[in-house]
């Protein structure tokens, strides 16, 4: 379990720490991880009282983790045979993300309308880019968020506008690729707590979350209860005791 530090962070400090998870000191209880040169400093909004710390008027930059290349792929639906090759596995995974998120951010809270989990970032690249960035699970899955150079003025204070230096939209094909496998990366150094929220969307309630290190996705149809949130938490007892049985079957015949 991390001790998490809570104590507020000035832009000074801010860049001190992303630079050094760059550089390869991760700081877990400041919610600051790095993965070969980049450096990612999380923060749950909901719960910071830092000024720059603000996700209004951001926009999607690109798909992330199952969703990753989609657009591309869309476009190509005559050489697709399935559906299911437009993702790159099956999105329960990307529950693990957020688990992750739990284990950094403690007091993130998760579900809403078409809205899983959305943190803020501040990144900095191996070659000295430094912008905030989103990183969400909304309606097109788990994605990087973030704004334009124009728009930085109009949404951050002055002070930190200037540390700014570069936005994310601006990134070629193979710059935005880099910059999501670190992040992946990154977060997948971290333990996974459990978490589970209710996520809404227009064909009614899906419950996601991890549990015992299982991610799941079930759905609720239109209307559940507290009951039915209870019972298929208990599923997943189910199926992860079941899993865990069959993998030990494996260790012990291979």
């Amino acid at each position: 379990m991390i001790n998490r530090i809570y104590t507020t962070m000035d832009i000074e400090d801010l860049l001190d720490l992303v630079l050094r998870v760059a550089n390869g000191k991760d700081d877990l209880r400041k919610g600051a991880v790095g993965f070969h040169g980049y450096g990612f400093v999380f923060k749950d909004f909901k719960h910071s009282n830092e000024s720059y710390v603000v996700t209004s008027k951001s926009s999607r930059v690109c798909g992330m983790g199952a969703y990753l290349g989609i657009t591309e792929k869309a476009l190509q639906l005559d050489k697709i045979k399935s559906l299911e090759e437009l993702v790159r596995y099956s999105d329960k995974y990307d529950c693990l993300f957020g688990g992750a998120l739990k284990t950094l951010l403690p007091t993130l809270e998760f579900g809403g309308d078409e809205d899983l989990f959305d943190v803020w970032m501040f990144v900095r690249t191996p070659d000295g880019k430094q912008f905030p960035a989103t990183f969400y699970y909304g309606p097109s899955g788990t994605s990087l968020g973030g704004w334009s150079l124009e728009a930085y003025n109009k949404v951050f204070l002055e002070e930190f506008s200037r540390v700014i230096n570069c936005s994310p939209f601006d990134f070629s094909k193979d710059q935005k690729e880099g910059l999501i496998e670190a992040l992946e990366c990154a977060l997948k150094k971290i333990s996974v707590s459990d978490f589970y929220g209710v996520y809404h969307h227009d064909s009614g309630n899906a419950l996601m979350g991890v549990k015992v290190g299982v991610p799941f996705i079930i759905e609720l149809g239109y209307e559940y209860d507290e009951t039915d949130i209870n019972f298929y938490l208990e599923e997943v007892d189910y199926y992860k005791d079941g899993f865990n049985e069959v993998y030990k079957g494996l260790r012990k015949m291979g």
